[in-house]
Parts: C-alpha cells; structure tokens; sequence
C-alpha cells in the first residue's frame, strides 16, 4: 500500500471492496503503512540528528542527499569559512569539495539497509 492510498482510505472511510478486506482491516494496514513510510518534514518543523545523512528537497523541487550538521565548522572550517551561520546542510563532491545549501526546505530521513525477511517453516 502506498502512502497516497493510506491517506486516502484514512479520509474517505471505507473502500474495502477494492482491498477486498472489512473496512477496519483495511485501516489498520493504512495506519501501518503511514507508520512505516514517513513523510517530508519541513525544516521549519524539525531539524534531523547531527551529521544525519537524508533525502533533502530544495525551493527549486530538486531531491538530493545532503547531511546536516550543527556545527560546520566541526565537518571542514576551511571550506566553510565564509558561512555566517554555524549549522547547516551539506555534501562532499570530489571535484568541488565540501559545500553547503540554504534553499533546503524539507526532509526525510534514509531508510535502513535492506534486511530479507526471514522464510518461515
């Protein structure tokens, strides 16, 4: 179930036919869902863990994978000299070297690694 659909059985109510399942059921799997698969959250909401590696969305609708880092300074203080404000997001590129984005709006965190499930019996 995709987060679109968990929100959309969460709204309009029953739609247990196309899931063939009864209506609680069906909610159950969509609060599930919701649960497992976290949304963008703004960054005027929350701010991740230092030196957290996430899915970052820019103004301009880009996505890339940055860090954030409470203290710039503590990640390459010569490749940040010039930033004004301690905290912020930034990557490593081999060519340009450390850099950091203001237009960072919203994030998500990575998910873990991969984990097969277990086959039972």
């Amino acid at each position: 179930m995709t987060r679109g659909e968990a929100i959309e059985i969460i709204e309009c109510g029953d739609i247990s036919n196309r899931w063939g399942k009864d209506g609680e059921e069906v909610e159950k799997m969509a609060i599930k869902a919701l649960e497992q698969e976290p949304g963008w959250i703004p960054v005027s909401e929350r701010l991740p863990d230092d030196r957290k590696r996430c899915l970052v969305t820019f103004e301009a609708e880009h996505v890339d994978i940055m860090y954030y880092a409470q203290d710039l300074y503590r990640v390459d203080k010569y490749d940040f000299c010039d930033k004004k404000d301690k905290a912020g997001w930034y990557d490593y590129d081999s060519e340009w070297g450390y850099h950091s984005r203001d237009d960072v709006i919203a994030w998500l965190p990575l998910p873990g690694p991969y984990k097969a499930e277990s086959e039972e019996g």
